[in-house]
């Protein structure tokens, strides 16, 4: 008879001692999807920053009800337990760095980056393709499903889990943490039965070995461009109006109705200009001079531009549901993959300094008319073109881009401002399709070499 005795285990492991590894399934580079990722093509796994973890969830399908039988207790052998067609998922948090942003990104927009690997457009109409278990990939295609190694102190109690897609990512930044640095928390879930064992990462990509050279600030993306946009209904002065060329100042019959930041167009008036604040009851003054005698009339535009927000904190979501559809093999394990079923949610919220610029959020999320939107730019370079000007707004190709986002089009779900000694507009806003050209565009690095 064997003498357990009572021997304690005197082993201690931190959560912290576990090591997870990302990349591409890859096997030989045409049956792929599915296949794990092994320590031959180590070089194509990448270490994450890991903050908090849970390891894999493992969910079998098991049935404990009493069957038929003798007795009133459910019997042992009448017990099921299975593990084929199960979803497995896993959490994941850290801090973002440039190394883990554009796999993260690629794999849950179902897309392939353009520009260095970096770029991400997402047009109008956004249909991700589905794809099939054993399809091709690449060492560096993340776009499909990856593979995610659970690499333990003790080798033999590793996890590897294949065929895994990010169902959803969530960046965040805040200015009272971290120094606003982002971190991430991102959600992969696998329809495929992970194995227990070591595999050896011993040629993977490691964490950058300088301090921090790859994370990513809120202050770096000092463009900062925000546009609330058909806020009211234009004003129109149809006559009675005046001004001077070169001049700011115009008068008009009222200013009653006018604030600053609406466009105002008409004969004479300077290109793109602007309210730049209002003087009188009936003289106000523009952000751009006049170019003759202001005559005729004037129509002031309800559109809130170039609104440079000092931002308190500021948070992007992205949700693409997936399906596992059909079974194949032992373990019943899927056939089709199909992405954003039935949407992929953008959602981004933030709180911004309270003035006379962002209230005009409140009225915005308020609009009975329901016609207003929200533009938004945070990059750390400048973009090209104005942003209201969506067939031609874009993120420049160039070494030092980092992380950045334009929105062109997103609807506020909620506005309020806070009691804090400092007022803030806390928002939240979904991304929507504005039926021509890009739903989003986002940066993840480098865009040029």
């Amino acid at each position: 008879m064997a003498d357990y005795g009572l021997t304690v285990n005197s082993s201690v492991y931190s959560g912290k001692e576990f090591q997870v590894y990302i990349g591409a399934d890859y096997g030989d580079g045409t049956n792929d999807v599915g296949t794990i990722n092994s320590s031959s093509n180590g070089s194509s796994m990448y270490r994450l920053d890991i903050e908090g973890m849970t390891l894999p969830t493992f969910s079998p399908n098991q049935e404990f009800e009493m069957r038929s039988g003798a007795g009133r207790v459910a019997e042992f052998g009448a017990v099921f337990s299975s593990s084929k067609r199960t979803t497995t998922e896993i959490s994941l948090s850290g801090r973002v760095t440039m190394q883990d942003l554009p796999i993260f990104m690629e794999n849950i927009l179902s897309q392939a980056a353009s520009a260095e690997n970096n770029l991400f457009e997402v047009a109008t109409g956004y249909n991700p393709t589905t794809f099939k278990h054993d399809d091709a990939t690449g060492a560096t295609v993340f776009n499909k499903t990856l593979t995610i190694h659970f690499v333990a102190t003790t080798a033999a109690d590793s996890y590897t889990l294949p065929g895994c897609v990010c169902t959803s990512l969530s960046l965040s930044a805040d200015m009272t943490s971290a120094s606003g640095r982002y971190t991430y928390s991102a959600t992969f879930q696998t329809s495929y039965i992970p194995t227990k064992g070591a595999d050896s990462m011993t040629s993977a990509n490691e964490l950058t070995t300088t301090l921090g050279a790859t994370n990513v600030f809120l202050s770096d993306q000092s463009t900062k461009d925000m546009n609330i946009m058909d806020v009211n209904s234009d004003v129109v002065f149809a006559s009675g109006n005046s001004g001077s060329g070169s001049s700011t100042s115009v008068t008009v019959s009222s200013t009653a109705l006018l604030q600053p930041g609406m466009k105002v167009t008409g004969t004479n008036i300077g290109t793109n200009a602007a309210v730049a604040s209002i003087s009188s009851a009936t003289v106000f003054v523009a952000t751009v001079a006049n170019s003759g005698t202001v005559s005729g009339a004037l129509t002031f535009v309800s559109d809130y531009t170039s609104i440079n927000p000092i931002i308190n904190n500021f948070t992007i979501n992205i949700e693409s549901p997936t399906q596992f559809l059909g079974a194949q093999g032992t373990n019943a394990e899927p056939e089709v993959f199909a992405r954003a079923v039935p949407e992929l949610t953008i959602t981004i919220s933030g709180s911004v300094k309270y003035d006379t610029e962002t209230d005009k959020l409140l009225e915005a999320f308020r609009d009975s008319a329901q016609t207003s939107y929200l533009q938004l730019v945070l990059n750390n370079r400048a973009i090209t073109s104005n942003l209201e000007t969506l067939g031609s707004i874009a993120i420049a190709a160039h070494a030092d881009q980092t992380f950045g986002i334009i929105i062109p089009k997103a609807k506020l779900t909620s506005a309020e401002v806070s009691s804090d000694d400092v007022a803030a507009v806390n928002f939240e806003a979904k991304v929507l399709d504005p039926g021509s050209n890009e739903i989003i565009i986002i940066a993840t690095g480098a865009t040029a070499s």
